[in-house]
């Protein structure tokens, strides 16, 4: 995604994985050309998931509050928009192979203090398979988000949110 951006020539980046697309051939005009988004680095939306092994059953999934964050994440990073300058100044963290667009979303927030807008659209259609979908990648992006932000927020709020995060997890995938 780093070479991504080198590459890139416009204002604003998406990224798109494949088997993803946008929502519809008037997302981009709808959110381009008719707010004014020169207050923000960060436009975010909501999705819909597509399942291409269930014949395309779809799920709206609705972002959630950028404040909960710090629990994982509130919105795919496929449905976001941002500042290609933003990108440059601070690159996705290639040391995490799982939650690099997390701490990417987590820093421009808490850290760096960029000015995020929720537009209330889906913006892509994510599909839903792949190994980011697998226990083991469910495990591995919980515990390197526990270890990232308990550095920034480790109050009795995260422990109890993360203990409960990984009791449930074992009571799923472990029956």
């Amino acid at each position: 995604m780093n070479k991504g951006i080198e590459k890139s020539t416009g204002d604003w980046i998406i990224f798109l994985n494949a088997g993803d697309y946008l929502n519809n051939i008037e997302t981009l005009e709808n959110i381009f050309s008719k707010i004014d988004l020169n207050n923000y680095e960060v436009i975010y939306g909501d999705e819909v998931r597509v399942s291409t092994k269930l014949n395309k059953e779809e799920n709206f999934l609705k972002a959630r509050d950028i404040e909960d964050l710090w629990k994982g994440m509130v919105f795919n990073h496929n449905c976001m928009f941002a500042k290609r300058s933003s990108l440059l100044d601070s690159k996705f963290d290639t040391r995490y192979k799982i939650i690099a667009d997390f701490v990417q979303i987590f820093t421009f927030y808490y850290i760096d203090k960029k000015r995020f807008l929720y537009i209330p659209e889906v913006i892509a259609k994510i599909e839903t398979h792949g190994y980011s979908k697998t226990k083991k990648a469910y495990l591995v992006r919980t515990l390197e988000r526990y270890k990232f932000v308990k550095k920034y927020k480790n109050d009795l709020e995260f422990k109890k949110h993360y203990l409960i995060t990984f009791i449930n997890f074992f009571k799923i995938f472990f029956k």
